[in-house]
């Protein structure tokens, strides 16, 4: 479904976060942090459960056409 475009619109969010900051927008140094830690730990997520192929030691195997 969203194929080609995870990466797009993920850093399509970066961005304007980017550019609220650049025009105004004040956030803590605290807040930052969680803020990018719990965004990054939900994308990461996100990303996973649409992405089709295997992930770990699964997907090393399989790209070196090893079987398990």
């Amino acid at each position: 479904m969203l194929a080609g475009w995870k990466t797009l619109i993920t850093n399509g969010v970066v961005l304007l976060a980017a550019l609220a900051a650049m025009f105004g927008l004040e956030i803590g140094v605290e807040e930052q942090e969680a803020i990018v830690a719990g965004a990054m730990a939900l994308v990461n997520i996100g990303l996973r459960l649409v992405t089709k192929g295997p992930a770990g030691p699964l997907a090393r195997a399989r790209s070196a056409g090893e079987e398990r």
